[in-house]
């Protein structure tokens, strides 16, 4: 899809929007929608490989439940990008997220994983996904939220680009996970390339009861 979306006549959007491009020609056309929209009461939202702004993204996100981000970046007024942390504070109704972030050094929003499991609302999600998770990610920071969690399905999949001293430290942590006798909290899913099948197979199976 090349230039802009022309849609005659206002939108009112319900239960499910999904922009989503195999080949990444427009990245605006979310924004090219907003001003076409006098009502959305999405339920689910989808969005890849797109830039739009915070006023833009609370406009589609006011009701969603389930939000699927997949490489897409949020800026300030100044188009600064959006700091992570702070796009989730502000979706207290949502039940489930999946996110992927563009690399490992990320440009899809400010990173600050060490303040993330802090948000009290994250403990009410039935589902929290990050793909692509760059290495600046805070496991110690994580493992308090986990020993605490019990509703939420937490799924952790790692940059390829990972160095081998991080995989070592998260094999540490699944060992951890896998060798406990007894969880009072829900396991996590962790996954980075390399890792070890067996061990990944046990905790799948921990993570799915």
């Amino acid at each position: 899809m090349a230039g802009k979306l022309i849609i005659p006549t206002k939108l009112w959007i319900t239960d499910e929007l999904d922009v989503v491009q195999v080949n990444v020609t427009n990245n605006s056309v979310v924004s090219s929608i907003i001003p076409k929209i006098y009502q959305c009461d999405v339920n689910y939202l989808r969005l890849y490989h797109q830039i739009i702004s915070y006023h833009e993204f609370m406009i589609l996100c006011s009701s969603a439940q389930v939000l699927d981000l997949y490489q897409v970046a949020v800026s300030n007024d100044n188009d600064t990008v959006f700091s992570f942390k702070k796009l989730f504070e502000q979706l207290t109704q949502l039940k489930e997220i999946y996110y992927t972030f563009t690399t490992s050094s990320n440009n899809t929003a400010k990173v600050d994983f060490k303040e993330l499991w802090n948000i009290p609302h994250c403990a009410n999600y039935d589902h929290f996904c990050l793909y692509n998770i760059p290495e600046d990610f805070d496991i110690d920071g994580f493992y308090p939220f986990m020993k605490k969690n019990k509703k939420t399905r937490v799924n952790l999949c790692f940059s390829d680009e990972i160095s081998e001293e991080y995989k070592a430290r998260l094999e540490a942590f699944i060992d951890e996970i896998i060798d406990a006798k007894d969880h009072g909290y829900k396991p996590p899913y962790i996954s980075f390339l390399g890792n070890n099948q067996e061990k990944f197979n046990k905790l799948h199976r921990l993570h799915l009861k």
